[in-house]
């Protein structure tokens, strides 16, 4: 058995509390932030509520109550299937005092975090991995295999599993029953099962995708009085939140939000693509923009870090200082334009490919600038193209060849290697990216390191009205006209300029080779901080010998396992 009983408080400003619902339920941390009772039911949660109004109606409540309150009369209406009815950010415990049962519930796309514990039929829920434990004073055996399939893979899909076998998350869409001494778990929402939506023509969908979108953003902007941030990278999603939440905004006279971007952007950097994107922003909206930029030692504080304890940094090698840089400018409140790629600005992929493959010709014409044989002849090649990138994706599948992990360690281990990405087919190919885990692995990482900076993350795109609505349109939206994201392009005509509104996908040339020479520079600096091993508890996981070799060797273009460096660093816990 291995145990893990080493736990640095150094990274934690969370407080210990406990709401103590019976025996055998309790909620930690922040989790613990909203309560409500009635009669004997009572709710504890971090609960956000979007489209609120018609939950209201539905219920023939007020629209002044809470919104805790507000899911807990969805409760005894629906009992365990009012989390269908509800849009937002939640995750909630419904406990019934009378049989002793409670619901366990997570937001349909994982927005907001909940992990848990059982032991002895005794259920502890909390918001982060730390927060368990730290309410408990027992030992916790590592799980090896899967630390093991973290160090080995470039991509790892956990699920319900996390570091310590016997702390659990659960997932996005799913619900627990607890029930004397039963623990019942299950999806209640599948994006496979949204119904086909039919209009009668593409610009009906347009309108209607403009809608919705105006609606996400707007239910997310207006009741922030003020501390409101809104990430801008150039990109189209980030943009597309951005220019609502002014117009929201300045529509009932609140302060604009302000910009928050990875890069710079004035004139004294040189300019890629992605700048000169922030730059448009910025003289479009007439906002300000705060940009903050890692250093060497902002990144070697965040790989001193713990994947097991914590979480994954990746998602915060440039968001870190960010929010250091907005919570010093008094904002509690982000939006970002993150999950777009995979639903509203999806391109498409794999269109050309179904198109091919079943020889429609015409649909495949319709995807090429122009018409006849030259955009057949387009569309083919895109065909072409997205084989490539399926080979490609399914080369990342493999074990990566400059993993850290230890051979002996690996040779009785049970690693999980990642499910198979990207199908020939469009619609199959986004429930695939739902379901990869990078959406929660970012948003996990971002609302635990953003709850200690006292910042909370919305994120419009994710809203349950535009993903289905995303997972619904006829799949030809994607991709018209040679223009991969058509339909998101549509959406943001006359809304955001045309220099962003028609770009290629995103480049970072300058921000990528500034973030892998800093990093090598962490990175090198750690290595020769590190001593033989000893003094770390996880070493038999680990080649320790290559890691210090190759940590102090660190080079931006010459090392090729950058990420795998960074992960056994997380491991070990220096």
């Amino acid at each position: 058995m291995r145990l893990d009983t080493h736990l640095d408080a150094r990274p934690n400003k969370i407080q210990p509390h406990e709401a103590q619902l019976s025996s055998t339920v309790a909620v930690v941390g922040r989790l613990a932030r909203q309560h409500s009772a009635v009669g004997s039911l009572e709710i504890i949660g971090d609960i956000t509520l979007y489209d609120r109004f018609r939950l209201a109606y539905r219920l023939d409540l007020s629209t002044d109550v809470s919104d805790v309150e507000l899911v807990l009369a969805a409760y005894r209406r629906w009992g365990r299937h009012c989390p269908a009815y509800l849009n937002g950010d939640f995750a909630f415990v419904v406990y019934d005092h009378d049989d002793g049962s409670a619901l366990v519930v997570r937001d349909q796309i994982g927005v907001c975090p909940l992990f848990y514990e059982i032991v002895d039929d005794r259920m502890v829920v909390a918001a982060s991995i730390r927060e368990l434990l730290i309410a408990s004073a027992r030992d916790h055996e590592i799980d090896d295999d899967l630390v093991l399939s973290f160090l080995t893979y470039r991509h790892l899909r956990p699920g319900s599993q996390t570091g310590y076998r016997s702390i659990k998350r659960l997932q996005a869409a799913h619900l627990m029953i607890c029930d004397q001494g039963s623990f019942e778990t299950s999806c209640y929402w599948q994006a496979e099962k949204i119904p086909p939506l039919q209009h009668k023509d593409d610009e009906t969908y347009v309108r209607h995708g403009r809608y919705l979108l105006d609606l996400a953003v707007r239910d997310r902007s207006i009741d922030v009085d003020d501390g409101l941030g809104v990430h801008v990278s150039g990109g189209l999603d980030s943009s597309a939140v951005a220019t609502l939440s002014c117009l929201a905004r300045r529509g009932r006279s609140l302060p604009d939000p302000i910009g928050l971007a990875w890069q710079r952007y004035d004139k004294l950097q040189p300019l890629d693509p992605a700048s000169a994107a922030i730059r448009a922003v910025k003289q479009h909206l007439d906002i300000e923009i705060s940009v903050a930029e890692p250093s060497a030692a902002d990144l070697q504080s965040l790989l001193a870090l713990d994947w097991l304890s914590d979480f994954d940094v990746e998602p915060l090698l440039n968001e870190g200082v960010l929010q250091d840089r907005a919570a010093q400018l008094g904002l509690r409140t982000i939006l970002s334009g993150w999950g777009g790629d995979e639903l509203l600005s999806f391109n498409g992929r794999g269109l050309a490919g179904q198109y091919a493959s079943e020889r429609r010709w015409r649909d495949l014409e319709s995807l090429g600038r122009g018409s006849g044989a030259l955009a057949i002849a387009s569309g083919i090649r895109s065909a072409f193209a997205e084989h490539g990138a399926r080979r490609r994706q399914a080369d990342k599948l493999e074990p990566h060849e400059g993993s850290l992990a230890s051979p002996e360690a690996l040779r009785s281990a049970v690693t999980q290697a990642p499910a198979p990405s990207f199908s020939d087919c469009p619609r199959e190919t986004q429930f695939e990216l739902l379901g990869r885990g990078h959406l929660t692995n970012r948003m996990e990482a971002w609302a635990e390191s953003g709850a200690r900076q006292g910042i909370r993350y919305r994120y419009p795109l994710l809203d349950l009205r535009v993903v289905e609505f995303a997972l619904a349109v006829p799949i030809h939206l994607y991709r018209q006209e040679g223009k991969n994201r058509w339909l998101m392009r549509e959406v943001l005509s006359g809304l955001v300029p045309d220099v962003i509104r028609m770009n290629a996908p995103k480049r970072e040339p300058r921000r990528v080779v500034q973030l892998q020479a800093r990093l090598c520079q962490a990175l090198r600096e750690i290595g020769e901080q590190l001593g033989n091993g000893d003094q770390y508890q996880r070493t038999r996981l680990l080649d320790m010998h290559r890691l210090r070799r190759e940590l102090r060797s660190a080079h931006p273009t010459k090392t090729k396992n950058l990420g795998c460096l960074r992960k056994a660093l997380q491991v070990l816990d220096w």
